[in-house]
């Protein structure tokens, strides 16, 4: 974040954080923003900051619970707004043209935020991996932003059930969210719905796609796979970039449920603020997400992991389990068919081959 990107943030929130002067002198605004700041983007603790600001102990947590609202009373309405129709028509053009997967609106994925046990809460927050967590659930755009994110599930959830208890889950499984219409698939006269792609935590829907599970898989079910993979690593990377660059989430958070809660609102909001800002200069001049950053994939399919890769502990977001139910409709394991066979003939792509073994590639290359 550059000073005038600070002050143009200190600008919007200013009117919110901004106490009366009664009996003595309040803490300015721009210490308060500093302070927040600080706290999300290095993952000091509480008592640090108490030291680092000599700001008293207990005023530190207040001034990060009412700065992290703030921060998502503000920028929310800007940069995470509800999708409308033209939104995901863009989404979509955005996916085509970027990642060759046509009527794709977002990748989606979900991840356990780490953090104390809350309390009162016993074990609802207790997950599979024996710690306490929240979830964060979010849809990424084909330029690593949120576009609808879901926060404070707990993590004792399963993961599935995460989805199927969201009002946007819901929507999706009833197909009552208001997706663009469905549309012919590049050079054939086949119409198919518009998709979502999930890894394999996520349900096989109609509007949503995952991979073909097991080991020895045709070349068709091959070739889907690296397809969706491609699309769906948009939200990995979303997710990557925001934990490398806001370290609170590489520890676990030591808060109340509404705080931590303020604390992965703040983070989205901010991740998609520094996002906007930056796509309108030349990728030279980006400092939230430079050059080699991100995962990069080149014209033969070989994938160079980004650096976020490298700065990302054992300890950061964690991903959803495998699901392993196998009940689908047959409207949706049609569609998934399609896709295959659409990215076999009509869609390929010349380095999508260099996925298959040798004499699997000879023979469809000829």
């Amino acid at each position: 974040m550059s000073p005038v990107q600070f002050d143009e943030l200190l600008a919007m929130i200013e009117p919110i954080v901004t106490k009366v002067h009664l009996t003595r002198e309040p803490l300015h605004p721009g210490l308060r923003l500093s302070l927040t700041l600080r706290y999300l983007a290095s993952g000091d603790s509480m008592a640090s900051l108490h030291y680092l600001y000599r700001v008293g102990k207990s005023t530190v947590p207040k001034i990060i619970a009412e700065t992290t609202e703030a921060l998502w009373q503000t920028l929310q309405p800007q940069v995470l707004p509800p999708p409308t129709l033209q939104t995901w028509i863009k989404i979509a053009e955005n996916f085509e043209n970027k990642w060759h997967f046509p009527n794709c609106v977002g990748a989606i994925d979900g991840k356990h935020v780490t953090a104390q046990c809350f309390k009162n809460t016993g074990s609802a927050f207790y997950n599979y991996k024996g710690t306490f967590s929240t979830v964060l659930m979010g849809v990424s755009d084909a330029d690593l932003r949120f576009v609808y994110v879901s926060i404070g599930s707990a993590g004792r959830e399963s993961d599935g059930g995460i989805f199927q208890n969201l009002d946007f889950g819901r929507c999706i499984e009833t197909g009552t969210l208001p997706l663009p219409p469905p549309k012919t698939l590049p050079g054939t006269n086949i119409c198919l719905p518009v998709v979502f792609v999930g890894d394999a935590a996520f349900p096989l829907l109609k509007n949503l796609l995952r991979p073909y599970s097991g080991t020895n898989l045709s070349p068709e079910k091959i070739i889907f796979n690296y397809r969706l993979s491609t699309a769906r690593r948009l939200i990995e990377n979303a997710f990557g970039v925001m934990s490398a660059r806001w370290r609170i989430f590489r520890r676990s958070i030591v808060a109340s449920l509404s705080t931590v809660d303020n604390i992965v609102k703040s983070c989205v909001v901010l991740h998609n603020w520094l996002r906007n800002a930056e796509l309108n200069v030349l990728p030279a001049q980006r400092r939230y997400v430079p050059v080699g950053f991100v995962d990069v994939e080149d014209r033969y399919g070989n994938v160079e992991p980004g650096q976020w890769r490298n700065e990302e502990p054992s300890g950061a977001l964690r991903g959803f389990a495998s699901n392993t139910s196998r009940n689908c409709t047959n409207d949706a394991k049609r569609i998934r068919e399609m896709y295959t066979d659409y990215f076999m003939k009509e869609g390929q792509v010349p380095w999508q081959w260099n996925k298959l073994p040798n004499y699997q590639r000879e023979a469809y290359m000829q």
